[in-house]
């Protein structure tokens, strides 16, 4: 059976999310090579990394996000990114070239991962019924409008993707405790780090500050602490 609301909501952003995200950046970042050139993705990451480099420097990205898509040990994996570094790549390098649904989509699962992050690190997770179907709607939505846009050259991909999220929401999925565990692993390394690069970079994959950005949205944080100061 599925777990509380606040955790199906963290699967969601956790495993669900991150698939779309990562096929839209790979997608847009091949068809940056000239036809018939292999694409290497870390290759192309390396390309971008003097625009990322500016990005530090303007305080637009953290040392620890710039450090989650750069591996200090290794060759950069899409596969390794999560949904937040995905999100900043495809805002800062192709917000040109984004459709104006796509954008909306990702910004509607980067205001949900945000409201998650921020209702963990405050210790409010009880989410009510109503607005659980709301973010899990609004979640859905926004995953499927990308798979939709890649469905083309995918396949089947947004059939399995619904169906995932159909199993997400009334079954609990095998791995659904393991992504569990590791979001609050991540916001713990967000709340303890320090200005310290290495620890700041945790294995490249922990620790990242939120900052919160006032956009047009129905923000549900207001209706969920209140909620759970009552209950």
């Amino acid at each position: 059976m599925p777990g509380s609301n606040y955790d199906q909501l963290v699967v969601f952003i956790q495993f669900i999310c991150p698939q779309p995200l990562r096929r839209l950046l790979y997608s847009l970042a091949s068809a940056t090579v000239t036809p018939g050139k292999h694409f290497d993705f870390d290759s192309f990451l390396r390309s971008e990394k003097t625009s990322l480099d500016n990005l530090v420097k303007r305080d637009k990205i953290s040392q620890s996000q710039y450090h989650r898509i750069y591996h200090i040990g290794g060759k950069s994996n899409i596969n390794d990114l999560d949904v937040h570094s995905l999100v900043v790549l495809l805002q800062y390098l192709f917000q040109g070239v984004l459709s104006e649904d796509q954008t909306h989509a990702i910004s509607c699962i980067q205001r949900r991962y945000y409201l998650l992050l921020i209702l963990s690190i405050t210790a409010t997770d009880s989410v009510p019924s109503n607005v659980f179907e709301s973010m899990w709607t609004e979640l859905e939505e926004a995953t499927l409008t990308l798979a939709d846009k890649e469905d083309e050259t995918a396949g089947d991909f947004y059939t399995e993707l619904s169906e995932l999220i159909k199993q997400a929401k009334y079954n609990s999925l095998p791995n659904a405790p393991s992504y569990i565990k590791a979001w609050y692993i991540e916001v713990s390394a967000m709340q303890g780090q320090t200005d310290n690069e290495e620890s700041q970079c945790f294995q490249c994959k922990l620790g990242e500050k939120a900052t919160v950005t006032e956009e047009e949205h129905i923000d549900h944080s207001h209706e969920i602490l209140g909620a759970d100061k009552t209950a």
